[in-house]
């Protein structure tokens, strides 16, 4: 996948005509996977460049300096979720202030007509682009006639009576509702971690985990979960400036495992929530590698334990029933 984050200098490299899908994609859900196929089938049809127009950051940590925002996929996800559908090109652009700021009209014809010479944008039916969100499906249809591109509006997906979207999922992911989630995505809730160094506490125990640093992504409440677990090569490379190669490479087969998430209050309870992961039948190094995690419905809560030997107990008691759940040995 190519990610250009300079179009001006990159796009004008190609002569393809561009199919542009518009939005955030976070958590590539059912919804943004419908607009996505159109892109795909458009692009197919005029031998053009099946491409999408995104951020690599939330707009909200730009809008709300201090603000947090939770992420159903982080950046590397997405974009291997994306690639993984057919994607061959997307538009990474810094969200700035000076961004922010641009007016609609102005975002369609500098961006979207000077810098990138679209031929067809897509957009969901309630996407909001510009400055202070003016720009809406209605602005882009009557904006695209003036200049002479194509615009499809894409409706919503519907389950249920109701509308597929980023925030319900993660109403969801808070309550625990994996298996809601997992409708809402068309696909297992899972999320890419990188592996670091931990306190040792679980070695010390008997089971050495594997600690996980999940960036901005919003996990399911704290507790112990059974979990998939399976390494990725991420691979970066400079082609041209502003003009970057990206992969993503599953390595191996996937593993199981019983994943914990919290403050381990039975010692000294940490600040903030830790995920930790211990596998099943395996043994080896992870540190540094990058991980995918696949989430299954919760064993139990996270709580306290009187002493160490009962943590013991509890944790062999948590593997079992991982050990079920996956009906393995």
């Amino acid at each position: 996948m190519r990610l250009h984050r300079r179009p001006e200098i990159s796009r004008s490299e190609s002569e393809r005509p561009l199919l542009l899908g518009l939005g955030n994609f976070d958590g590539v859900h059912l919804g943004h996977q419908a607009l996505v196929k159109r892109v795909i089938a458009s692009a197919r049809g005029l031998k053009g460049l099946p491409a999408l127009f995104t951020f690599p950051e939330h707009p909200q940590k730009i809008l709300k300096p201090g603000f947090l925002p939770s992420l159903v996929t982080g950046l590397d996800q997405k974009l291997f979720l994306l690639e993984q559908m057919g994607i061959t090109d997307v538009f990474l652009i810094a969200f700035t202030k000076a961004f922010s700021e641009i007016s609609a009209k102005d975002f369609i014809r500098q961006w979207l007509v000077e810098k990138l010479n679209v031929q067809t944008v897509f957009m969901g039916a309630r996407a909001r682009f510009g400055y202070q969100r003016m720009g809406d499906a209605k602005f882009m249809e009557a904006e695209s006639h003036r200049l002479g591109f194509s615009f499809e509006k894409i409706e919503p997906i519907r389950i249920r009576g109701k509308e597929v979207s980023s925030s319900r999922i993660r109403e969801f992911l808070k309550k625990g509702k994996l298996r809601a989630v997992e409708e809402y995505l068309g696909r297992s809730y899972s999320v890419f971690g990188s592996v670091v160094k931990g306190s040792g506490r679980g070695r010390d125990l008997g089971f050495p985990t594997a600690n996980l640093d999940t960036g901005d992504c919003l996990l399911p409440p704290e507790g112990v979960y059974p979990v998939r677990v399976r390494a990725l090569k991420i691979k970066r490379k400079m082609i041209s400036e502003g003009l970057e190669d990206f992969s993503a490479e599953p390595q191996g087969a996937w593993k199981e495992g019983v994943l914990n998430f919290g403050k381990r209050p039975t010692f000294e309870k940490a600040k903030r929530s830790v995920a930790e992961v211990f596998l099943l039948n395996w043994q080896g190094d992870l540190y540094g590698q990058t991980l995918e995690i696949v989430f299954y419905p919760q064993i139990r809560e996270e709580k306290a334990f009187l002493n160490q030997e009962t943590l013991i107990r509890q944790i062999e008691q948590d593997i079992e029933q991982a050990r079920d759940y996956f009906r393995i040995a």
